[in-house]
């Protein structure tokens, strides 16, 4: 090799050296400088990090918006400064879901679905997203939509309102924040609460064995809903009405999937100490302050009712012009002399 040729490979490596040294640098300043709870994108938009423990997941959403949490339905409310775009996250509530601890077979469920004919699946961290434009009957513009799927849970995300004054690209706008929002979202492996799934039950005293207690039913509770939740608090005993329409519903077969449930009333198991530390709390942030109300105890353990559930129960009767007049026969069955028959009637047993 002569002189000149040393020379060119001298300078060459001289090149590699900084550039490496700048390349080195460059990753530790940003691995340092970018915080963990935020992140920016293409659009210079940035984003804040939502984390829930308890039920595993993860996702980011716009900086500048409010997210509000309530805890007791499990619910989430996102929305910017003036509300005119939201979007709402929840279990999606699916009647005849049970979960069968794998994502594979809890999305083979979403695909029998007859209403998800028409979705786009979408490979999502730790699960699968099924994603559509939902066009309602009841008019308004049609919304962004996706149900995620993971090993133990199936969430609804959806796009319940957002600024029309674009015209025809106000749903584009729409779309492209809800599925950038939508790509972070991740299932994390770490699950602390679990949500069972609703069980029909047509007997008027429910009796549960495995948390010792026994409560009556409301006379018009011919067919109602039953589903075990845990959470920090401890567990949580769901009791509702299942409905299709404005009608009760007879089972819980696939062929009526588009069946909802309203909740009425749950009932909380928790220790004694978590009870006394917390009985004094506000809940929820779109309604009065509230914590259940003790009934009964063991040596261990409170049982406290709380409801009725004020976000879909007894104003049925009055805003929804009779179309489920039979809600109205219940709040009248439910209530006894000023307490709620669950409050009158629960009784431990051994």
């Amino acid at each position: 090799m002569n002189m000149n040729q040393k020379g060119f490979a001298n300078i060459v490596l001289v090149v590699l050296v900084v550039v490496l040294i700048s390349a080195i640098g460059y990753f530790i300043f940003i691995k340092k400088s970018v915080p963990s709870t935020s992140q920016q994108t293409s659009d210079n938009t940035v984003y804040k990090t939502y984390v829930n423990t308890p039920y595993g997941f993860e996702f980011k959403y716009p900086q500048d918006w409010i997210l509000d949490v309530d805890n007791k339905d499990f619910s989430l409310y996102l929305h910017d400064t003036n509300e005119s775009n939201s979007i709402l996250f929840m279990e999606a509530g699916l009647l005849d879901f049970i979960s069968q601890s794998s994502v594979e077979k809890n999305a083979e469920y979403m695909r029998k679905r007859k209403d998800n004919l028409d979705t786009e699946e979408i490979s999502i961290n730790g699960g699968n997203a099924f994603y559509s434009v939902v066009s309602w009957d009841m008019g308004g513009p049609p919304t962004p939509n996706a149900y995620l799927v993971g090993r133990d849970h199936i969430f609804l995300m959806h796009f319940s309102k957002y600024d029309t004054s674009n015209g025809d690209g106000s749903l584009v706008r729409a779309e492209a924040l809800f599925k950038q929002i939508l790509s972070t979202f991740k299932f994390t492996a770490d699950t602390q609460a679990s949500a069972g799934s609703y069980k029909l039950h047509t007997e008027h005293f429910y009796r549960n064995e495995k948390f010792g207690f026994q409560v009556e039913m409301p006379s018009t509770w011919t067919k109602y809903v039953v589903r075990e939740d845990k959470d920090e608090t401890g567990t949580v005993i769901w009791f509702g009405l299942p409905l299709e329409g404005n009608k009760l519903i007879g089972s819980l077969s696939e062929q009526e999937n588009s069946a909802r449930v309203i909740n009425i009333a749950w009932l909380d198991i928790m220790p004694i100490a978590y009870f006394e530390a917390h009985k004094d709390d506000c809940e929820g942030f779109d309604g009065p302050c509230f914590f259940p109300i003790e009934i009964t105890r063991d040596s261990t353990h409170v049982y406290a009712w709380g409801g009725p559930n004020p976000h879909a129960g007894w104003d049925y009767c009055y805003t929804a012009a009779g179309t489920e007049p039979y809600v109205c026969k219940v709040r009248n069955d439910y209530w006894i002399d000023g307490r709620s028959i669950f409050e009158k009637t629960l009784k431990l047993i051994p």
